[in-house]
């Protein structure tokens, strides 16, 4: 019986040593609040003994919670940060679109001036005439290749054909603004000459210029 009593004492023992911790630290914590209450003056015409320091109930003055306790927040607060989220959202996702669109149009007018730049180097390393075909009203461009160092009079298609309607508009290829158009490049590094402009839907631009000597692809911006 003794070894009984002895096992329920050395069970409840850590409990009432939580249940002392808890207390003390309570009463600190009530202690250091009334402390910084008399620090502060805000009891200069209370009594400091009218405090309970037992109780742990809430305090009213009328219909406000006394200072122990913050306040929430009203309906027209909540309104007000919803409606600000909601505006600044709207923003971010106005310029993201205007920044994916800026992205897409750089990178095409970049995909047009790789595939140039392909076209010349196959040109010199197979010894055959390659081309790159623009057709305007479709908005689309293509990688060809010609049977003959010079003047071929059969293309065949490398690749696939790219559809830039989406991001670009190939306005012009030299002053031609409609039909089907190439830029040429020889086995001697040569190409064909002028130039290919772009603009998108906010009125940016690039142009693509052929320096015929050397078949360089310069790429600007504006026109």
């Amino acid at each position: 019986m003794k070894k009984g009593r002895r096992g329920i004492a050395q069970f409840l023992r850590p409990m009432n040593y939580l249940r002392s911790f808890i207390g003390s630290f309570v009463r600190n914590r009530r202690l250091r609040f009334l402390k910084n209450l008399l620090n502060f003056n805000i009891l200069q015409n209370a009594d400091p003994l009218a405090f309970k320091l037992q109780s742990n109930k809430p305090e009213f003055k009328g219909n406000n919670l006394s200072a122990r306790f913050p306040k929430g927040f009203t309906l027209v607060e909540i309104l007000i940060v919803v409606a600000i989220v909601g505006f600044l959202t709207a923003m971010a996702a106005t310029n993201i679109s205007v920044w994916v669109e800026a992205f897409r149009f750089k990178n095409t007018v970049r995909e047009i001036g790789i595939t140039m730049q392909l076209a010349r180097m196959k040109a010199i390393a197979k010894g055959v005439e390659y081309r790159v075909v623009f057709d305007l009203d479709a908005e689309t461009f293509s990688l060809e290749r010609g049977n003959q160092a010079d003047g071929s009079n059969t293309w065949m298609r490398e690749g696939v054909v790219t559809d830039v309607s989406s991001w670009a508009d190939i306005a012009f290829v030299n002053s031609y603004a409609t039909g089907m158009h190439n830029k040429q490049f020889n086995p001697n590094g040569t190409s064909s000459t002028g130039s290919i402009r772009l603009t998108n839907t906010r009125g940016k631009k690039y142009k693509i210029t052929l320096t015929t000597a050397t078949g360089h692809i310069n790429v600007d911006e504006g026109w």
